[in-house]
């Protein structure tokens, strides 16, 4: 009888996790999940530094372009004496 029951509790936990192993678990993710959210909230802030350096640069490349325009009117219109 104590043998049947022993198989039986083997067969009914056996895929149980022990509770210590089940905590340790928890605690790793929970460190993981900390983790991700910060490296969530660091990705957005670089993408929007992202954003912004782009916007900054195509405003440097239209400034450029008008500067460049500027200057080949003024060499055309100041012929040599």
């Amino acid at each position: 009888m104590a043998t049947q029951r022993l198989n039986e509790m083997i067969a009914n936990y056996g895929d149980v996790i022990p509770r210590r192993d089940f905590e340790g678990l928890e605690k790793k993710f929970a460190e993981f999940s900390e983790n991700t959210e910060t490296m969530k909230k660091d990705l957005s802030t670089l993408q929007a530094e992202h954003n912004a350096l782009l916007e900054v640069h195509n405003q440097v490349l239209k400034q450029r372009d008008e500067f460049y325009t500027e200057c080949e009117t003024l060499r055309r219109s100041s012929t040599p004496r």
